[in-house]
């Protein structure tokens, strides 16, 4: 099959026969796990929540969020269907929004029928700040805001015959500047920073101590042991250099380290907004895997980090308005503007949008079958770890169920 003009949408479908979608897929692990006789591009795609809401018809989000039975239905359903025509289920989750650790903090919980949860500002004044001191010690912070929620729908996948895999949790946390704007408000994070640096310092340290003893505590209780950690940061873009470098820096530099014990651990970093004036701090962080600015190139990306695993270079936006055509003709410019870059994943720059059509990602399947791959050197998989590629082998996901 060739995808032309006059391909529609059904053509594709009747294209990606069951067997053919078991083959890509075995295929992309083989690529994606760096076996060193594979010359295929791999390809990611995470069904976020948005997305799985939308192809479910979800009109009450309230209920999708605290009502967990219905939640977990719905996402089996949905697993059932992509699994049918795509080849792949749902990432096993227990989603509540991408304020589960924020709400660790105090803030109020605002759940709307049109949307995911937000949270409400806990620190309003500098002298809130020392009032956060107690978190660090706490030895209760699994029963806290939304955690023991979770941790209820963990129980209901566990007790469920039809649940064989479960969720892992202990691999990622936000990042400094996006926590902040959750903790203050956007506009009051930034005046904060400029106005109260002390409390800005104590806060990013709060806010370390805090993921740590979080993280660990979600490590024992769901049986992660991996090693390696991906900082989700989408208001990183909202900083100036000189903001993040002063304040946010070392914090996230702390925690890649605590979670991290060699080169061959990620050191991943996800940020879809646009942020290439914070590049050369990020290289700082010695990042193994990028997903990085939609509007970034993946050869400017090369040439800011120069060994770092590219998760990219799809724009989500356009991913989801294309025709099938156009997607496949993206996809194929990619590659050959990239040069087939042996450290590149195909993947969407932040989350699948709501309203993406299925055949979309068919199309970039097929693209990636037809054009799709590399030549890596003879000891492009050996040796030095830190080389673009050697982190492939971890086969951590970079792509995130929640941001």
């Amino acid at each position: 099959m060739q995808i032309t003009d006059a391909t529609g949408a059904e053509e594709l479908a009747v294209y990606f026969t069951r067997d053919k979608t078991t083959a890509f897929w075995d295929s992309n692990r083989n690529a994606y796990r760096g076996s060193a006789d594979s010359t295929r591009t791999p390809f990611t795609i995470v069904f976020v929540e948005d997305w799985v809401k939308w192809k479910m018809g979800v009109r009450d989000h309230q209920r999708y969020y605290t009502d967990l039975p219905y939640q977990l239905s719905l996402r089996k359903q949905c697993s059932e269907y992509l699994d049918a025509i795509v080849g792949v289920p749902l990432n096993p989750a227990v989603n509540l929004g991408s304020t589960l650790f924020a709400s660790l903090f105090g803030g109020d919980m605002i759940y709307s029928a049109s949307s995911a949860p937000w949270i409400m500002p806990v620190i309003k004044e500098p002298s809130d700040v020392r009032n956060l001191m107690d978190l660090t010690r706490s030895d209760d912070l699994l029963d806290r805001g939304q955690v023991k929620s979770w941790l209820d729908g963990y129980r209901l996948m566990a007790e469920s015959r039809n649940s064989t895999r479960l969720p892992l949790f202990g691999s990622y946390i936000h990042g400094m500047a996006t926590l902040g704007c959750m903790l203050l408000g956007a506009t009051e994070f930034i005046y904060f920073l400029t106005d109260h640096p002390d409390e800005a310092d104590l806060l990013m340290q709060i806010i370390v101590d805090v993921a740590i003893r979080f993280m660990d505590a979600m490590r024992d209780f769901t049986g992660e042991s991996r090693t390696g950690l991906i900082i989700a940061n989408d208001d990183l873009w909202l900083l100036s250099p000189e903001l993040y470098s002063r304040f946010c820096l070392e914090p996230e530099l702390r925690l890649y380290d605590h979670y991290t014990e060699s080169l061959w651990d990620m050191r991943g970093y996800h940020s879809d907004s646009r942020c290439d004036h914070h590049f050369p701090a990020l290289r700082e962080l010695q990042l193994t895997d990028i997903n990085l600015a939609p509007s970034a190139t993946v050869e400017s990306l090369r040439r800011e980090f120069p060994e770092s695993v590219i998760h990219g270079q799809i724009a989500p936006l356009p991913f989801r308005e294309a025709t099938i055509q156009e997607i496949a003709g993206c996809v194929e410019d990619i590659f050959a503007m990239s040069n087939h870059d042996p450290g590149l994943v195909l993947s969407i720059v932040g989350c699948l949008n709501e309203g993406t059509p299925i055949e979309n990602i068919l199309a970039v399947m097929w693209a990636v079958e037809k054009h799709g791959y590399h030549e890596r050197p003879a000891d492009f998989f050996n040796g030095d770890p830190s080389e673009p590629g050697k982190h492939l082998l971890k086969g951590m996901p970079m792509i995130l169920e929640v941001e």
